[in-house]
């Protein structure tokens, strides 16, 4: 039996009023930073199923012309 992990993802998107203004994207993926459940593999997690990467952030910039 595999125990459960449950993951915050969350996104922020900004558009701005001006003309021609890029829209802005903020965003975290695992925000609570949870380890995957452990595994009796090689690896130690289900690389099908969980991440083990961890928290990460990203931010994103869309240009319109």
């Amino acid at each position: 039996q595999i125990d459960s992990q449950v993951t915050v993802d969350a996104q922020y998107v900004l558009e701005l009023a001006a003309p021609r203004a890029p829209t802005l994207t903020f965003g975290a993926i695992n925000l609570t930073d949870e380890d995957p459940p452990g595994v009796r593999t090689n690896g130690g997690y289900d690389s099908k199923v969980h991440d083990p990467r961890g928290r990460m952030y990203y931010a994103k910039a869309l240009f319109r012309f």
